[in-house]
């Protein structure tokens, strides 16, 4: 009896014990977490020239000056961000297209012809009448953005305007693409056009926002025009020269735009930007025969004045030894002999003295 009574009592002992355990809750060992995003895109609105006139006026009659003549072309950039606008330009016919004025000469009757993208240096802009629009007149009582102008006075009656037309101004300075049958890009950088946002008084509503173009005087505008200089003896037709212009654009952040080195006029010519350069870089010594290296001083904001420095390896090389007349670095006939004697190929490092201190290494050959 005793014996069955502690057996009842162990498992009681037993099943209290099971139950008192502690338990805890647990989750899963990873958690996913999806993020939506929302792409803020801009108003994107930039006019350019939809044709491309040009005369082949072999005696100037046009102008007094250039044998290729045509009118602007404009590209006015209207959108909320500036823009990188690229005009890539190319031309064909029955022309022999020359690398240089200089090649076209009137011996003969071929159809020789140097073609040139000319560039703007400034630029001015005319609006219609009817692109005047007061704030007052918008039957709006708040808006958001900048007028370019101080005061509330002065922003109640600030005229939005629209850029109806460009005019290029072509100064002694202005810079020039060559063109021919290979494509040139006649590029710049514009500033973004001046917006004030607005609400009319029927809707005020985040989603009602209305954008008013405000483009500040000279900003975001850029002009070329076609130029050249063409045999008079050649018997010239209407199909012997034909343009062929492809507009690409894209946007630029701030920070990429004020890279850009933008103008007072709120454009930049940058397919006029370039650093130091030499090509080619490899050449083959000769003996008794001085080198002559053709280098670049590069264009516009990157541009060097003057080569700083020529080594060999950690060295100057003596000033002795080389000239630097125009953009030609010669080697004389000594230092080619003594580089020869020396028996390998030797590297020749050239600095420049640009803002980015461009190098060129030179490999010469025995």
């Amino acid at each position: 009896m005793k014996r069955k009574l502690s057996l009842v009592m162990a498992v009681a002992v037993l099943v209290c014990m099971v139950f008192t355990v502690p338990t805890f809750a647990t989750g899963p060992a990873n958690q996913n977490v999806t993020v939506n995003t929302e792409v803020a895109d801009p108003i994107w609105d930039i006019v350019v020239p939809t044709t491309i006139p040009m005369a082949i006026d072999a005696f100037a009659l046009l102008d007094g000056t250039n044998q290729i003549y045509s009118p602007d072309f404009t590209i006015v950039n209207k959108s909320q961000v500036a823009v990188k606008a690229t005009a890539t330009v190319s031309l064909t016919g029955a022309a022999l297209f020359q690398d240089s004025a200089a090649g076209v000469v009137e011996t003969g009757t071929d159809k020789l012809a140097f073609v040139q993208a000319l560039v703007a240096t400034d630029v001015k802009e005319t609006t219609g009448a009817a692109a005047f629009v007061t704030v007052a007149a918008l039957n709006g009582d708040f808006y958001a953005g900048s007028l370019n102008v101080t005061g509330a006075a002065a922003q109640a009656t600030e005229a939005a305007v629209d850029i109806e037309k460009v005019e290029g101004v072509y100064g002694a300075s202005a810079p020039a693409v060559k063109l021919g049958t290979a494509a040139a890009k006649v590029e710049f950088a514009l500033q973004k056009a001046d917006y004030v946002k607005y609400y009319t008084a029927a809707d005020k509503t985040s989603s009602a926002a209305q954008l008013l173009n405000c483009a500040p005087n000279k900003k975001g505008s850029a002009s070329w025009r076609f130029i050249g200089k063409i045999n008079s003896y050649a018997n010239w037709q209407a199909t012997d020269i034909t343009a062929t212009v492809a507009y690409s654009f894209a946007g630029l952040t701030p920070a990429n735009y004020a890279a850009a080195n933008l103008d007072e006029n709120g454009h930049q010519f940058l397919s006029n930007v370039a650093a130091p350069s030499i090509t080619p870089t490899t050449y083959t010594l000769v003996a008794d025969t001085p080198l002559a290296v053709t280098f670049s001083l590069g264009n516009g904001s990157r541009a060097a004045t003057a080569i700083a420095s020529v080594k060999k390896g950690s060295n100057d090389v003596n000033s002795s030894f080389y000239t630097i007349a125009g953009n030609t670095l010669t080697f004389n006939a000594t230092y080619v002999n003594a580089l020869r004697d020396a028996g390998s190929a030797a590297t020749i490092t050239v600095k420049f003295n640009d803002s980015a201190n461009t190098t060129v290494n030179l490999t010469l050959n025995v």
